[in-house]
């Protein structure tokens, strides 16, 4: 049963300085490119083509929207992130038309849901304290979201993208989405 993950994966200008502080921090860096997660990970029989019907539904009508990340914050457990500020309300309304039909019961609701990108998972204070101080040089983050990733994760953590559904009806091939 494969195990996927459904994400945005926008290209920022500053892209080459969030992944550098994603390897320094992340040891996911190596595994999966920077992305704000729609649907976390989950196993299930699901078809890439029924799965790729039901983003193509959720996506239905939804336009490419501007995205921009904030200044960095840390969780309790160590992540530091940074927070999705512009085009939060069109990405938790995704998340939330993921959430249905046959994705239902992956939804966990133990978690309340804040879009964000990941830049360090760190052990203690200090790589906590150093990853917030490296995030303050980074430059604005902004750019334009024009689709949805499927992605497959395999059992070493690293992911590949088995579909791209733009925000439109006509999917588009893999590698078109930028």
């Amino acid at each position: 049963m494969p195990l996927r993950s459904i994400a945005i994966y926008p290209r920022l200008p500053g892209d080459a300085a969030i992944e550098a502080l994603r390897w320094k921090y992340d040891h996911l860096a190596d595994k999966v490119a920077y992305h704000v997660t729609l649907v976390f990970p989950f196993a299930s029989d699901l078809g890439v083509g029924e799965l790729g019907a039901h983003v193509r539904q959720a996506c239905a009508g939804v336009a490419p929207f501007a995205l921009s990340l904030g200044p960095a914050i840390v969780q309790d457990d160590g992540v530091v992130m940074l927070p999705v500020d512009e085009g939060a309300t069109q990405i938790a309304a995704l998340h939330q038309r993921l959430y249905s039909g046959p994705l239902a019961a992956f939804l966990d609701l133990r978690f309340s849901y804040r879009p964000h990108v990941t830049i360090g998972r760190c052990a203690d204070a200090a790589a906590v304290a150093a990853c917030l101080h490296d995030a303050t040089q980074l430059p604005p983050l902004a750019g334009n979201v024009a689709g949805i990733g499927i992605e497959v994760i395999a059992a070493d953590a690293s992911s590949q993208l088995e579909l791209i559904v733009p925000f439109s009806s006509v999917p588009a091939p893999l590698g078109a989405y930028a």
